[in-house]
């Protein structure tokens, strides 16, 4: 349930997430979905053109690269210290986001840092929008 949530309900109730609103802008065998500033390509089925969805990506599954580099460009707007985590907050163009790394001696990012995000294939999920998770 954790790893694979099917409803943006599931996606808060267990765990945390950082939640995009998309559409489905192409379909077939794979989808693109738009957010704005972020276009990804998933498996496309049970997707229709036009559908709204969430996409969910999981804190820790997150990977802070350098700047220019990943999927998408961001800003520390905020980092914590948690012992053997750090969380930043991210400003991206995409909206805030919350990344979870651990403490392994590498040294963290600073406030106002200007870093690229990016993730493996695989970890984003698609949710359906609340009015179509009723339909």
């Amino acid at each position: 349930m954790y790893e694979h949530p099917q409803t943006e309900f599931i996606s808060r109730f267990v765990g945390k997430t950082n939640l995009l609103a998309g559409r489905v802008t192409r379909c077939g065998a794979q989808a693109e979905i738009e957010t704005g500033a972020l276009r990804v390509v998933v498996d496309g089925e049970g997707l229709r053109h036009g559908d709204s969805v969430q996409l969910s990506l999981r804190p820790e599954k997150l990977v802070p690269v350098p700047a220019g580099q990943g999927k998408l460009s961001c800003v520390v707007n905020t980092r914590y210290f948690l012992g053997s985590q750090w969380m930043y907050d991210l400003d991206s163009p995409v909206g805030a986001l919350t990344v979870l790394t651990p403490n392994d001696g590498r040294r963290p990012h600073d406030d106002g840092e200007a870093i690229g995000l990016d993730w493996a294939e695989g970890v984003l999920r698609v949710l359906r929008a609340p009015a179509q998770e009723e339909a």
